[in-house]
């Protein structure tokens, strides 16, 4: 019943008076959470952000593990929480060593693949630092270790194929070309 009168919460923010029911709700919101303070809506502007770079400083590459990064969080938080989403004050360094596990654990993923996936996870959760929506950083003790891969060496062939590849932009051609002179120049 829109318009009714209800008695406001007794505290520091309400005086003692009735409000409509449509203004207790308009200050009810003064003091909940900031959008960004619930995780999928920090996702979606980091992402949003991130895709304005695409063909620019990125590749649409990068930007699609940003939504699988956020994909894999919804996941866990599905499988742990039986939640679609969390609070940013609800993540822990244990949190975090939990979706590390549940990303290695879930498709039998190597360390290295699920390292990058909490590396970007760190990512987007610092843009809420860095704009002061959380105070804790949970990636603090978060212990980083990529395995060393070995590389086999490129043949002529190879070398060759890149060469013909049409880059998305010019920043990615002058680096494709910079690689393609230090392989002729090292032998």
């Amino acid at each position: 019943m829109l318009g009714s009168r209800v008695r406001a919460p007794e505290g520091p923010l309400y005086k003692a008076a009735s409000f409509t029911t449509c203004r207790f709700f308009y200050h009810l919101q003064a003091i909940t959470l900031c959008d960004y303070q619930i995780f999928h809506k920090l996702c979606d502007l980091h992402n949003e952000d991130y895709k304005k770079l695409v063909g620019k400083e990125t590749t649409y590459k990068t930007y699609s593990r940003y939504i699988l990064t956020r994909n894999h969080l919804a996941d866990f938080f599905a499988s742990k929480y039986k939640s679609r989403d969390i609070i940013l004050a609800d993540i822990s360094p244990k949190f975090v060593s939990d979706f590390y596990t549940f990303v290695r654990n879930n498709g039998d993923h190597s360390n290295n693949y699920s390292m990058k996936f909490v590396q970007r996870f760190r990512t987007i959760y610092n843009v809420a630092l860095n704009n002061g929506w959380v105070s804790t950083d949970p990636f603090a003790t978060f212990k980083f270790h990529f395995d060393k891969t070995e590389r086999g060496c490129l043949t002529l062939e190879d070398v060759k194929m890149m060469l013909g590849k049409k880059m998305p932009s010019e920043r990615l051609e002058a680096v494709r070309d910079v690689f393609v002179f230090s392989c002729w120049n090292t032998y």
